[in-house]
């Protein structure tokens, strides 16, 4: 099974932000339109994150980039895991591993859509407790 996995940041809602504070920007003609141009420059660099999910022997790995370069990751060993989530929506998975130093790590929108069974696997395979919860009627 594949060990890679990756998702990105869904444009429209970042591209609508883009296009009203970019007619703000041209309407303000105070110091406020510095305040715009910054936010713009924000609305550009969230539409270029991409994430991505590796799975190695004994630990599940997240990284957050932006382009090509890495901003943060989030790792979890099998030992540091204390339950993993499965959310089962509609139409697509939302998972959420807690760790037992209490953070959490979700992951959703990764393709290929199969990461979830990635996931079931190396709970299964690790003995990591699991919770199963469902949107559907």
């Amino acid at each position: 099974m594949q060990d890679h996995y990756t998702a990105r940041e869904p444009k429209l809602l970042w591209i609508l932000l883009f296009v009203i504070t970019l007619s703000y920007a041209y309407l303000l003609e105070s110091s406020l339109s510095y305040v715009a141009y910054g936010l713009l420059f924000v609305f550009a660099a969230a539409m270029m994150i991409h994430y991505e999910l590796f799975f190695s022997e004994n630990e599940i790995r997240l990284e957050v980039k932006i382009l090509s370069f890495k901003l943060f990751e989030k790792k979890a060993t099998a030992q540091e895991i204390e339950l993993i989530q499965f959310v089962d929506l509609i139409r697509r998975h939302v998972i959420f591993i807690k760790k037992k130093d209490g953070k959490r790590i979700r992951l959703h929108r990764f393709v290929p859509e199969h990461f979830s069974g990635r996931v079931r696997m190396f709970a299964k395979q690790h003995e990591i407790k699991k919770e199963e919860m469902t949107a559907r009627k």
